[in-house]
């Protein structure tokens, strides 16, 4: 569906905006790094919004009630074949974009494997986001034993690494990811990380009350997008192995261990977990963050930079990750912890308990101000924009 917003001609510049899906609702994490960019961007520049969806109704619902003054947008839905490598396919998106694609000055793509929907004329003009390499994400549910064809992981390989060489830029999140592009780039990967200060609600929620000693009780709270397979196996580690560790940890100082899971598309089986809060969908992630003792993100695959764990560490929380989930993340913030077995994430995520005195709070304003923001974010993406396709230099 096409909807047309525009104001009249501007001197602005002119951007299409190729997505997978529309920025809301913002139940992940890709959701929200356009729900927080596109606000500031549609400012600068006239952006019209193509998305080629998996749930093209509730991405129609989410455009209309955003108020964000998108010049034009359409919402497509996806025809491609079920596969465990990502994939967009769309006849009407293929024609419009066949037909609009040369009165763009620039042409935002979320991911490689958008670009196929353009004609490859068009491809000077593209700023490719990256916010996964999706073949490394491949290769790590390869080896936790998902019987994925070597076949498929190898073509993934080689689509990535062609349309890597054939855009006009490539932009990646984290510093790791920019690395892998550039060896097979041979050119110079931007990194536009994402910003940190969406839940930004004032000093007394970015630094919780300390936890009380003599609590009973030790919360621990998983935020995600369970619709999202590397959330649905951290889920699955962490009540299955991790869980059991830190209640064996706490039996001799008489503490409970509450876990509570909260975030979008909760699957049914999850209700049925044995001393595990479900709560699906919280409209104020800040008070969950409040009232948690530890954020826990057991990510055992993933890539990219991971909104859970920044928005947890921008609220103060002590954050015991893994070192996928801890992509892109300062290693020397105070507050997170990183583990990739089940003891030692156990162990650490019992700190507040054992080690009260080792946990770490964000504490201190120069911490805050270091951290990224979406307005940075969004200045250094508008300016790959001027900077790439038609009329730069």
């Amino acid at each position: 569906m096409e909807v047309d917003l525009s104001t009249g001609d501007l001197d602005l510049s002119r951007i299409l905006f190729l997505a997978h899906n529309g920025a809301w609702p913002t139940t992940d994490g890709g959701r929200r790094r356009d729900a927080e960019l596109l606000p500031r961007l549609w400012r600068r520049a006239l952006i019209d919004y193509v998305v080629v969806s998996q749930r093209p109704a509730q991405d129609e619902q989410g455009l209309r009630s955003s108020g964000v003054g998108l010049r034009r947008w359409w919402v497509f839905p996806d025809q491609s074949p079920t596969s465990a490598a990502p994939r967009r396919e769309s006849r009407q998106a293929r024609e419009l974009l066949e037909r609009i694609w040369q009165t763009y000055d620039a042409i935002h793509v979320e991911g490689h494997y958008l670009l196929g929907l353009l004609p490859p004329a068009a491809y000077t003009r593209v700023v490719l986001v990256e916010h996964n390499v999706e073949s490394r994400i491949l290769d790590q549910r390869t080896r936790l034993g998902e019987p994925i064809p070597t076949t498929l992981l190898d073509q993934l390989r080689r689509t990535e690494r062609q349309a890597w060489r054939s855009v006009g830029r490539v932009i990646a999140l984290t510093h790791d990811d920019a690395t892998a592009i550039t060896t097979w780039t041979q050119r110079p990967t931007p990194v536009i990380t994402n910003g940190w200060d969406h839940l930004d609600c004032g000093d007394s929620v970015r630094v919780p009350a300390r936890r009380n000693p003599d609590d009973s009780c030790l919360r621990l709270l998983f935020v995600a997008n369970y619709a999202y397979f590397p959330n649905r196996d951290a889920t699955s580690w962490l009540i299955e192995d991790i869980l059991p560790e830190v209640r064996a940890l706490l039996r001799d100082r008489s503490v409970e261990a509450r876990l509570r899971l909260v975030g979008n598309a909760m699957p049914s089986q999850l209700t049925r977990a044995q001393d595990v809060e479900v709560v699906g969908w919280a409209d104020d992630l800040a008070a969950e963050y409040g009232a948690a003792d530890v954020v826990v993100v057991p990510l055992r695959i993933g890539g990219g930079i991971k909104v859970k764990v920044t928005e947890a560490l921008y609220q103060g929380c002590y954050t015991v990750t893994t070192t996928v989930g801890a992509q892109g993340i300062p290693r020397d913030i105070s507050g997170l912890a990183v583990a990739d077995d089940a003891r030692r994430f156990a162990e650490l995520a019992c700190a507040p308990i054992l080690r009260p005195s080792e946990v770490g709070r964000l504490a201190a304003q120069r911490e805050w101000t270091r951290m990224p923001s979406w307005n940075a974010a969004s200045t250094a993406t508008y300016q790959a924009w001027i900077g790439t396709g038609r009329g730069s230099s």
